[in-house]
């Protein structure tokens, strides 16, 4: 703990601070700030972050013990709670930027081990609702064309690259099982359990109650690192899952990464959260005895905490819409901003985009150096999509060939931080087609599900999910960090469509036998026996947790 003190003091911004703190000699917090600063100095300022990356035991035990987690949240919980919280939980609670590496398969991280665990504890505690789903059917066949157009990519790429004095190795068979594991585990199977587990709209509203009380709780988290730089997980897990000094700003204060793998992906949780409150709020909802709309509030400036300039243009963007436009609106706006994602490759191979009045826009209501930031993330994702030209369908695979590399040394000149684009240099558009298709097209069913929808309610979930989604893949153009959570919400949409129609058709009556003349009357039907395991069971857990 003093070795991270000391990092996060010797910040720049942190030790402007120390004055103030000496001043303040009663404050727990500035006589900690006081105190890092002289163990820091006593160390001879020779901390650095990479040393204190080495994750404790608690680490491998939180991976491998999750999947009891899951099944005991499954045992006490109904199918789409549990199925819920286990996405959720791991998303927010399991180490970032970390993996157990199994003989012969890939890495297991957090979003492998989280989808891993909710698919089986699903198919065990509420089979008949995964088989109901028919995987890999519909929506799947994305998931399909996608290891299809993997093994080609593989097959295409097979020779090493040389490149000044660099050799690049070509792809083998493994990495294809590394790519398909990859798409199955962090794409297709919390996808599949969105839709597979969330069946009605009373449902769909349990998961959207979930999300807004994960994001309540989280706000706890985020406040002690917005006060103390990030914490938590070098306290608990005895590693940090991305660069110390990443999370301190430029205007003073720290970033929160909490327990994901950097500041920009709790921020991107407090976005879709703080939506899913203003939803609850526009169904006039309350959490813990207040109301959604004094919550969404709150939420805004937790957002405001976090320090993202693109965060707080999603929030202050979204949450208008959703408190005071119409469902139908909401369908209409993000089906307008899912044409530019999907043509987004096309925008940039074409140059329509404005680099110079978007990067000049960002110098002057933002500052300079996020305006630099921004114009080469651009300038970068104009040169790989240059250098991925000539394998513009499948393209070059792994090992960092698809880069732009300086040709005397070989060394890479390029940093990728959009998933668009790094989907297209590794593989193709038909990669990017898959997962961007898989993701965009349970949008274009929406207007019907909103014609069939009985409620004001229900249509006001469906208008969430849509903006929903796009915003998260929005978030994907500049960013490269998947989401499991966002996915399996995204699945829930794909899932509406039945909700709607099954809504439309009312509640289904069992007509009654036909008693035979002189026969005696049709006794009683039984009492309800208990629910069956995986099926809704009332309880304080269930209650507190969604319902």
């Amino acid at each position: 703990m003093a070795a991270a003190c000391a990092l996060r003091v010797c910040a720049g911004t942190a030790l402007a601070e120390l004055p103030k703190c000496r001043r303040a000699r009663g404050n727990r917090l500035c006589r900690l700030r006081v105190q890092a600063r002289t163990r820091y100095r006593r160390a001879g300022a020779t901390a650095t972050v990479a040393a204190l990356n080495d994750p404790n035991v608690i680490a491998y035990l939180a991976l491998l013990l999750w999947p009891v987690v899951v099944f005991a949240l499954f045992e006490r919980l109904p199918a789409h709670l549990a199925g819920t919280w286990s996405i959720l939980g791991g998303a927010l609670l399991l180490p970032a930027n970390f993996w157990v590496d199994p003989p012969i398969l890939p890495g297991i991280g957090k979003e492998e081990v989280t989808a891993l665990s909710a698919l089986a504890a699903g198919y065990y505690y509420a089979p008949a609702r995964m088989r109901a789903a028919r995987p890999f059917r519909g929506y799947d066949w994305f998931a399909i064309a996608g290891l299809v157009g993997a093994l080609a990519t593989t097959l295409s790429n097979s020779q090493p690259i040389h490149i000044g004095i660099v050799v690049r190795p070509g792809e083998t068979l493994y990495d294809f099982v590394s790519t398909a594991f990859t798409l199955l585990t962090r794409w297709w199977m919390p996808f599949f359990l969105g839709r597979a587990l969330i069946r009605s709209f009373d449902e769909l509203r349990d998961a959207i109650r979930a999300l807004a009380i994960a994001g309540l709780l989280y706000s706890l988290f985020i406040w002690v690192e917005v006060m103390t730089g990030p914490q938590f997980s070098w306290w608990i897990y005895g590693y940090l899952a991305s660069d110390f000094w990443q999370s301190v700003r430029p205007g003073g204060g720290f970033r929160p990464m909490v327990f994901m793998r950097h500041g920009l992906n709790v921020a991107l949780f407090v976005v879709l959260s703080t939506m899913a409150m203003a939803a609850m709020a526009r169904m006039r909802e309350r959490l813990f005895g207040l109301p959604c709309t004094w919550w969404t509030g709150y939420m805004l400036v937790v957002l405001v905490a976090c320090q993202s300039t693109a965060a707080l243009l999603y929030g202050f963007t979204m949450v208008p819409l959703l408190l005071l436009g119409s469902p139908g609106m909401a369908w209409r706006a993000a089906l307008a901003v899912a044409c530019i994602e999907i043509a987004y490759p096309l925008i940039r191979a074409l140059d329509l985009l404005p680099v110079d009045a978007i990067v000049a826009a960002a110098k002057e209501y933002a500052n300079a150096e996020r305006a630099h930031s921004l114009g080469f993330r651009l300038q970068t994702e104009a040169e790989v999509l240059q250098r991925a030209w000539p394998r513009l369908w499948l393209g070059w695979g792994g090992y960092q060939r698809g880069n732009v590399w300086d040709p005397q040394t070989g060394a890479v000149v390029s940093v990728i931080d959009g998933f668009w684009v790094l989907k297209i240099s590794n593989h193709g558009l038909i990669g990017f087609a898959t997962v961007f298709g898989m993701l965009l097209s349970p949008l274009l069913a929406v207007g019907r599900s909103l014609r069939r929808a009985a409620t004001r309610r229900d249509r006001l979930m469906l208008g969430f999910l849509a903006l929903f989604t796009v915003q998260y893949v929005f978030d994907l153009i500049p960013n490269s960090s998947l989401h499991v959570y966002a996915t399996w919400f995204v699945g829930v949409l794909a899932g509406t469509g039945r909700m709607a129609r099954a809504a439309a058709a009312g509640p289904r009556t069992r007509r009654e036998p036909v008693a035979k003349a002189g026969a005696a009357p049709a006794s009683r039907p039984p009492e309800a026996r208990p629910a069956p395991a995986g099926e809704p069971r009332p309880g304080r857990l269930s209650d507190l947790l969604g319902r």
